[in-house]
């Protein structure tokens, strides 16, 4: 049984590491794994088991699958938190849709937590995301999410 931690912190780190964020949304999305490398801590550990060598590689293998999340003519970020066993990590959302949607009145831009727009072809990777040392130290599959912690907070 995975031992359920809560994470806070200051407002200026969440401002830091939102900006990593977004970097490694820009770079992931551009397929730029030079900057994805940077990004990463040395000593991190991602999706469970991998080192930064390793988790390039799979990152790689994420942006070329037959997807082809490089080749998507739109995609955004939305920005939320696991609501897992490590409630309150930073979750990036990614959206990837191949053709640009605006030429279509029924398009509309989905927000956190939602499912991919099927009619669109979207494709949707949620990662959440540790820091240590203004720099990813851990990247995984959230099981849950949540756009908001405003109501676990007001618990508590």
């Amino acid at each position: 049984m995975e031992k359920v931690t809560i994470s806070r912190i200051s407002e200026k780190e969440q401002q830091e590491n939102s900006l990593l964020l977004m970097e490694f949304f820009h770079a992931f999305s551009s397929g730029v794994l030079y900057k994805l490398e940077q990004l990463l801590h040395d000593e991190g550990v991602f999706f469970g088991k991998f080192n930064k060598e390793t988790t390039i590689s799979h990152l790689y293998r994420l942006i070329h699958d037959k997807n082809r999340i490089v080749d998507a003519h739109f995609s955004y970020q939305n920005q939320g938190y696991s609501a897992d066993f490590r409630i309150g990590e930073p979750v990036l959302e990614m959206r990837f849709i191949p053709e640009y949607p605006f030429d279509d009145d029924d398009y509309e831009r989905s927000n956190f937590g939602e499912a991919p727009n099927l009619p669109f072809n979207e494709t949707v990777i949620r990662m959440a995301i540790g820091f240590k040392d203004k720099q990813i130290y851990t990247i995984r599959y959230p099981k849950k999410v949540k756009s908001s912690l405003k109501e676990l907070t007001e618990r508590n």
